[in-house]
């Protein structure tokens, strides 16, 4: 009996339609795309249920037929499954959804139709007396291509897993990538396993060794930030920054958040810096315990850094409590000290509606009117408390006569 029909050639071929049309799915996305689950559940099932119900008439051993059943339904399962992960681009949605929907019964349906009628009709057709096919030789051709296709779709979770227990970023290189979306073979595979071996070391040297390619500035910053919580060190987090990784304004909150470690006057820094350069300022906001000890005490070597970040404190009551300790800065400090709490005193008093920005700066006039070294910012005052609204309703929009300086 031949072991290839012309009846497995058609559905062969059908088969190896669908297996391809995963390959290149970008267009799978439209209706047309619902005709892939169907051509591979229709053409794998028949294939399998026509294989095994041939070698179920043959006289080999009931254990060899079951065997075949079992190893050739799985051998197109594992195909798919194959076919799916280095695909490029999802059908119906991304691979999680698109695998639970379309793939996994795909599979699931092929390997239990070719189960049930393997082993049911290699039972009803024992002792028949049949044509031989060497069944023994399809069973090892069937585990030896099973086993190929397994090891090349756990081959980079295997890679990942010997880097991560042996602590060696180097075997990480190992990683196969070939398409940005491929689940299996998708680019960023090696940044992605140095980071969980940095992360498992505690090392956030090895993040060094992450290099440019899909998320590098997420991965590499994930990878910074996971190490400073770990460590509860925020020196990490400005090693960071000193790399100008983005994103690391949240490092140095992230690491202070529950309280047992506290940011430093350096945190303070590097966090001003950031804001300043890059406009990631939320985590300032979080340093507000050291911010007001620092502007409670002027002749600090820190002071100018808590007098800036008082300019982008957000949360309820901060800016009550910034606004006293600002003005008392006024007097009696270094010229550099007074105009930079000047300086931040009009930018809150600017968030402020118009009738509360002329209470605070009529608060702050007197202070520094008699102040030579400050007339520039006299004039300002004077200028925005003369401002009228051309609109007194309540509910329009403020447009002081005077545009602030």
């Amino acid at each position: 009996m031949k072991n290839f029909t012309n009846t497995n050639w058609v559905l062969g071929v059908l088969f190896f339609i669908g297996l391809f049309s995963l390959l290149f799915r970008a267009t799978m996305q439209t209706a047309v795309g619902l005709i892939v689950p169907v051509l591979l559940i229709g053409a794998g099932s028949a294939l399998a249920v026509y294989n095994v119900n041939r070698i179920a008439k043959s006289n080999n051993s009931l254990r060899a037929k079951i065997y075949f059943s079992i190893a050739f339904s799985l051998c197109l399962s594992i195909i798919i499954l194959f076919f799916w992960f280095i695909g490029s681009g999802p059908l119906g949605d991304e691979f999680g959804l698109g695998t639970v929907l379309f793939i996994l019964p795909s599979a699931g349906i092929i390997l239990l139709v070719g189960l049930i009628t393997g082993i049911t009709r290699s039972i009803q057709m024992k002792g028949v007396d049949s044509p031989s096919v060497n069944v023994r030789a399809l069973n090892t051709k069937m585990t030896i291509i099973i086993v190929i296709f397994v090891f090349i779709i756990a081959y980079n979770p295997l890679v990942a897993n010997f880097a991560k227990a042996s602590g060696s970023a180097s075997l990480c290189s190992l990683s196969a990538e070939f398409s940005e979306n491929s689940a299996t073979f998708h680019s960023g595979l090696k940044n992605n396993c140095i980071a969980t071996v940095a992360k498992t070391r505690n090392d956030e040297s090895i993040c060094n060794l992450i290099t440019d390619g899909p998320r590098f500035s997420d991965v590499i910053t994930s990878c910074y930030v996971a190490i400073a919580v770990q460590k509860s060190d925020t020196a990490i987090c400005r090693k960071g920054i000193e790399r100008g990784l983005t994103g690391m304004d949240s490092c140095i909150s992230i690491v202070t958040e529950g309280g047992q470690v506290r940011a430093s006057p350096t945190d303070l820094k590097s966090s001003v810096d950031i804001c300043e350069n890059s406009g990631q300022c939320n985590a300032i906001a979080d340093m507000d315990v050291l911010i007001f000890s620092t502007l409670n005490n002027p002749q600090s070597p820190d002071i100018i850094y808590a007098i800036k970040a008082t300019k982008y404190l957000y949360k309820d009551g901060q800016n009550d409590r910034a606004i006293p300790l600002l003005k008392s800065l006024l007097t009696g400090t270094s010229l550099s000290v007074r105009t930079e709490a000047l300086n931040s005193l009009l930018y809150i008093a600017g968030t402020m509606s118009f009738d509360d920005e002329k209470s605070l700066l009529s608060t702050i006039l007197p202070v520094i009117k008699n102040q030579a070294d400050l007339q520039d910012y006299t004039l300002k005052i004077e200028q925005r408390l003369s401002a009228k609204l051309l609109v007194p309703n309540g509910s329009a929009p403020y447009v002081p006569t005077v545009p602030k300086q």
